[in-house]
C-alpha cells in the first residue's frame, strides 16, 4: 500500500497502529487558533527532530528571523538539545518537563507554602460550565540550581566513562564498529555536557502546576498501565518458571521491553531473576508507588521568559492546548483520517483541504469568543441538527407540472442566538418557491405495461 508515497512509513502510531504506514502532521498556531504553518513529514519521523525545520519555516514566512517571539512547544520536544536550539535562533521557550523530571521537585510539591490556588472557569451560553481548581507555585531559584549542578556532575561522569571505553576499545584493538561506537557515544555525551552547561548559566523560571482535573485523568491512565503491565509480567513468569525455552538473556531482555513500554508504572516494582533456576518474580516498592501517586495531576512549566508571572506562564503555556484541540478538531468532525489516497501529492492536497476547513472552523470559535461565548465548533454544530430544511411537493390537478416549497422549520431561541453571534439572519433560509415538471409522472406514462 501507499507504494508511490515516499512519505508514507511506518512509525511510532498515536490510533495503536503499528501496522499501518502513515505521514506526521506539524502544526503551529499563533494566539487566536488560526493556522500560522503546517507541514508534512514522512511517517518515520521523530517529533524531536522537527524543530529546526520548522522554525526556519516559521522564520521564512515571517520575513526573516523573528527574535524575542516565545515559542510554546509540546513536551515531545523539549529536550536539552531542542532548547539550546531554540536559545541560538533567538527565541523564548515555554515548555512542560517530562514526567520524570518532577521527582526532583517533590520536596517543593509536597510543601504546603507559597501556593497560589484559582479556578479555571470556562462559561457559555452552549455549553455547561466546566470549573477546574488549580494550583500553582514558583520553584526557589537555589532549588533549580542544585538540580541542575547535580545533572552536569551524572553527565560528566557518563562522558567520562564513555571516553575511556572508547580509548580502551582502540588500544585493544576491537573491530571497527565497536569503535565508532563508543567514540560516537562520547561524542554525544560532550554535546549533551555542553548543553548542560550551558544551562546552569542560563536563568529560568519552574512553575509547578497541579491540576484538580487532570488528577483523575493520570490516575486512571496509570492504573490502566499498571493493570496491563502486572498481565504482562505474570505471563512472563508463568513461562520462565514452565521452562520453555528462555534463556537468562532472553528473560532479562524481555522484562527490558517491558519496563520500556510501562515505563510509568515499571519504575515502582523490583523484578527479580534467580539465576539458577531462571524463576522471574517481583515485588512492590510501597515508597516508590507512593510518590507515583503524589504526582498525580501534577506537571512542571520551565521557561526563560522570566519577565512573566507565575500566573502568566500558566495562562501561556495553556496556549498548547489549542494545538492539540486543532488536532481533535481535525480528526474527528473534519475527518482528517484515514486518508485513502495512495499518491503523495494528493496525500499533502488532502490534508491542505483540511487545514483550510480548520481555518472556517478557528474562525466560527473566533466569532463566538469575540461575542463572549465560550464555546466549541462540534457544540454549535449539534445545537444546530434540529433546525432543518423542508421541502414540500405540491402536483398540480393534471399531475404535469409540481411546485416546490422549500424553507426551513421555525429556529428555536437557541438557534437565533447563534446566529446572532455569527452576525446573520435568524431564518438564513427564506422561503422558495419553483414549478417543474412533473417527471415522475411523465416516466410512469412512458413504461408500457408488461404482456
Amino acid at each position: 500500500m501507499c507504494s508511490k508515497n515516499n512519505q508514507a512509513q511506518n512509525g511510532y502510531s498515536r490510533d495503536q497502529r503499528p501496522d499501518c504506514k502513515q505521514v506526521v502532521a506539524g502544526l503551529v498556531l499563533n494566539g487566536d487558533r488560526f493556522p500560522v504553518a503546517h507541514e508534512i513529514f514522512d511517517g518515520n519521523t521523530s517529533d524531536t527532530t522537527t524543530l529546526d525545520h520548522i522554525l526556519d519555516v516559521l522564520d521564512a514566512r515571517a520575513g526573516g528571523p523573528q527574535k524575542g517571539r516565545t515559542v510554546v512547544v509540546d513536551r515531545g520536544i523539549s529536550s536539552r538539545e531542542n532548547l539550546a536550539t531554540i536559545r541560538q535562533r533567538g527565541y523564548h521557550y515555554l515548555v512542560a518537563t517530562r514526567q520524570q523530571e518532577r521527582d526532583e521537585y517533590i520536596a517543593d510539591l509536597e510543601s504546603d507554602s507559597d501556593w497560589l490556588t484559582f479556578h479555571e472557569l470556562r462559561k457559555g451560553k452552549f455549553i455547561d460550565t466546566v470549573i477546574n481548581e488549580v494550583r500553582i507555585k514558583r520553584v526557589p531559584d537555589e532549588a533549580v540550581r542544585i538540580v541542575k549542578e547535580k545533572k552536569l556532575r551524572a553527565i560528566e561522569q557518563r562522558f567520562n566513562r564513555a571516553v575511556r571505553a572508547a580509548e580502551a576499545a582502540q588500544e585493544k584493538g576491537n573491530d571497527e564498529e565497536l569503535i565508532l561506537e563508543t567514540s560516537h557515544k562520547a561524542v554525544d555525551l560532550h554535546r549533551e555536557f555542553k548543553n548542560a552547561q550551558a544551562e546552569l548559566t542560563h536563568q529560568e523560571s519552574l512553575i509547578i502546576c497541579v491540576s484538580k482535573g487532570r488528577t483523575e485523568k493520570d490516575k486512571a491512565i496509570r492504573e490502566k498501565q499498571e493493570k496491563k503491565f502486572l498481565k504482562d509480567l505474570a505471563a512472563l513468569e508463568s513461562r520462565a518458571e514452565a521452562g520453555k525455552g528462555l534463556t537468562q538473556a532472553k528473560i532479562h531482555e524481555r522484562i527490558g521491553r517491558l519496563k520500556e513500554r510501562y515505563s510509568r508504572v515499571s519504575r515502582y516494582y523490583d523484578i527479580i531473576v534467580d539465576e539458577k533456576t531462571r524463576k522471574v518474580s517481583h515485588c512492590e516498592n510501597a515508597e516508590r508507588k507512593e510518590l507515583a501517586e503524589q504526582m498525580d495531576g501534577s506537571y512542571i512549566i520551565r521557561t526563560d521568559r522570566n519577565d512573566l508571572t507565575d500566573l502568566e506562564i500558566w495562562q501561556t503555556y495553556m496556549l498548547l492546548t489549542r494545538v492539540e484541540s486543532a488536532f481533535r478538531d481535525m480528526k474527528t468532525p473534519l475527518l482528517e483520517r484515514p486518508i485513502f489516497h495512495h499518491l503523495e501529492n494528493r496525500v499533502q492536497t488532502h490534508i491542505f483541504i483540511c487545514m483550510l476547513a480548520y481555518h472556517l472552523l478557528a474562525l466560527v470559535e473566533k466569532l463566538f469568543r469575540d461575542k463572549g461565548y465560550a464555546t466549541s465548533w462540534e457544540t454549535v454544530r449539534e445545537a444546530l441538527r434540529t433546525h432543518q430544511l423542508v421541502t414540500v411537493v405540491l402536483p398540480c390537478s393534471d399531475n404535469k407540472m409540481v411546485l416546490r416549497i422549500r424553507r426551513g422549520t421555525t429556529p428555536e431561541p437557541i438557534h437565533t442566538e447563534i446566529y446572532q453571534a455569527l452576525g446573520i439572519p435568524s431564518d438564513p433560509t427564506p422561503l422558495r418557491k419553483s414549478w417543474s415538471e412533473n417527471y415522475l409522472q411523465s416516466d410512469l406514462q412512458s413504461l408500457t405495461p408488461c404482456q
